[in-house]
């Protein structure tokens, strides 16, 4: 998918979800690792402890769950693109939704909208924020089908790419390739959501 240049704001806004769009739009842009750019944006902005770890989970998990999320995205879109900066407020609301266990579901829409009406997408807002509301109305039923997809399609479900999981499944087997992707996607522990897909806890 061909990426056009989005706009953003500075870091200097000070929010840990303004700073992790910032970051991801400039890792795609530059095409650099979105953690080294992090560190720089933490030098410019004067976050909290618990802000700072949450732009870093945000930034991460967007990173490691991008094939996921964007296959969540284009199903229900109708694979209609999106612009870098819509596409990666609606990553961001989806690892949210779907990920983290901290953040009230009104939050995350209110905040999705305020991003995107903050980074030039006032015509996108209302867009978003139905995205985003029907993400949360559907999202027991979007767990089930995320579950199913982990076993049908483990590369997929597991946001790897299909050759890495042919290769070391031709290694090492379905079984132990899988146990493997699960521990790659394990997330930094300070906003971990109790993976409900892959537990019976």
């Amino acid at each position: 998918m061909t990426r056009r240049r989005g706009h953003h704001t500075p870091v200097a806004d000070g929010k840990p979800r303004q700073i992790a769009l910032d970051t991801l739009l400039r890792s795609q842009r530059q095409q650099a690792a979105a953690e080294s750019l992090l560190a720089d944006s933490f030098r410019e902005a004067k976050l909290s402890s618990a802000d700072a770890g949450l732009a870093r989970e945000l930034v991460s998990g967007c990173v490691r769950w991008r094939r996921l999320l964007d296959w969540l995205i284009e199903r229900a879109t109708n694979g209609r693109e999106q612009k870098p900066v819509v596409q990666e407020i609606l990553r961001l609301g989806l690892y949210q939704i779907f990920f983290l266990n901290r953040i009230p579901d009104h939050a995350i829409a209110d905040e999705s909208v305020r991003l995107a009406k903050r980074n030039k997408c006032l015509g996108q807002a209302g867009f978003i924020n139905a995205m985003i509301r029907r993400f949360l109305r559907e999202k027991e039923t979007i767990f089930r089908d995320i579950s199913t997809i982990q076993e049908d399609r483990p590369a997929l479900g597991q946001s790897h790419p299909d050759w890495l999981f042919d290769n070391w499944e031709q290694r090492w087997g379905r079984e132990k390739t899988i146990r493997l992707l699960e521990w790659n996607n394990q997330p930094a522990p300070t906003y971990a959501r109790l993976n409900r897909l892959k537990t019976n806890a």
